[in-house]
């Protein structure tokens, strides 16, 4: 049986080593060489003549950066042949090897994915001959991990050397302590078996993983798999058929799939448009300070997230049916509700109240399992 693999480091040891550490659970085992950071804009200057403005301010929020090591043919032989930074851009060729960067961001930064995208585009031009691998931490309530890679095509014109750095691919948003059932699935998928351990395999899988028409194909088969169990699952005295559940559940994955769209937009204050704390999460247990009776056995059946949160952010938030919330029982001791009203407006048909929204907490069925994981189903925010 396979080792677990162990997120956790991240949660408290230095950078460098737990990337280390994961390399190793994911088959890939290097010894550190050198425990000397290496500063990013001076690795990017040196291969490209200077460090663009917007490059040396993302790289102000770096606490500690390093080179964790370079993957080659010798790695899984047994021979760790980490080199350093310039003697690796000097094999212009066929991917012979892989870089892999750790960066620790600060803990006061704010850092977005367009960050990390640019990052990891800026590392990849300046390493010429081999792709780079970014592995950073960064932090919001809690530590978060992202993984990075950026697509290669080769230049039109044959006056160059090297690959032109394209498309970046990001996981991001894992938490260490209690890693996404959906992050862990992708990092096994990243492991490679006794079988698979040559750099030609771990390129083409690490790559065929992070594919975004892969992982498009595979998001919508999921979001659909769940279309299908929620409107089999959600009833409301207003839903007499088959056609109407469905219609009724489209317009609910529409309305939440905007609400996450709003939610990664920030106003003239730097903050989100609404906050992580009421709609950033997917663990279940952080509901405990905006609704009541979450350690109720019964939790996962009742239908107070959708009645306490989304309903308000809906209908009295974006909508403004009404200047205070609806539904004011469901939420925890102390829990402020006016934060689902301080939310834009939008002039939007989307949150126009239909009649098959016009239901009640008691008679409808629109249960927390729908939106949060529990033992038998994946909610919607795994996604």
């Amino acid at each position: 049986m396979a080792k677990k693999i162990n997120l956790g480091i991240f949660a408290s040891d230095n950078i460098q080593k737990a990337t280390l550490s994961l390399l190793a659970d994911l088959g890939i085992r290097m010894e550190v060489r050198s425990h000397q950071q290496i500063p990013i804009p001076v690795v990017v200057a040196a291969s490209l003549g200077e460090t663009p403005n917007e490059i040396q301010e993302i790289c102000s929020k770096i606490a500690e950066s390093y080179l964790a090591g370079i993957i080659s043919e010798k790695t899984f032989a047994g021979n760790d042949n980490v080199v350093s930074f310039e003697e690796a851009c000097e094999n212009v060729g066929r991917y012979k090897q892989m870089m892999v960067f750790a960066v620790d961001f600060k803990k006061e930064a704010k850092v977005s994915r367009q960050d990390i995208a640019k990052l990891t585009r800026i590392l990849n031009r300046a390493s010429k001959s081999a792709p780079v691998v970014l592995v950073c931490r960064y932090f919001d309530e809690e530590g978060r991990l992202a993984l990075s890679l950026c697509e290669r095509t080769a230049y039109k014109n044959a006056g160059h050397t090297g690959e032109k750095a394209g498309k970046v691919n990001i996981l991001r948003g894992i938490n260490p302590s209690k890693p996404h059932s959906g992050h862990i699935r992708i990092l096994e998928e990243m492991r490679l078996d006794k079988k698979e351990r040559t750099f030609e395999t771990l390129y083409d899988k690490w790559f065929g993983v992070f594919d975004v028409d892969i992982l498009t194909d595979q998001f919508y088969k999921e979001l659909q798999n769940w279309f299908y169990w929620a409107s089999s699952v959600i009833d409301t005295p207003l839903l007499n058929t088959e056609t109407d559940k469905q219609s009724f559940t489209v317009k609910l994955l529409a309305r939440v799939i905007m609400c996450w769209y709003i939610k990664e937009l920030r106003g003239a204050n730097g903050e989100n448009l609404i906050p992580n704390s009421i709609l950033g999460f997917k663990e279940k247990e952080k509901l405990s300070s905006i609704l009541a009776n979450t350690d109720n056995p019964d939790f996962d059946n009742s239908s107070s997230y959708y009645f306490g949160v989304l309903h308000n952010l809906f209908f009295n938030g974006f909508a403004n049916y009404n200047d205070s919330c609806e539904f004011e029982s469901v939420f925890a001791s102390g829990f402020d509700s006016s934060i689902l009203l301080h939310v834009p407006y939008l002039n939007c048909s989307l949150f126009n109240k239909s009649n098959s929204d016009q239901i009640e907490l008691n008679t409808a069925n629109l249960p927390n399992s729908l939106f949060f994981c529990n033992s038998e189903n994946d909610g919607l925010f795994i996604f």
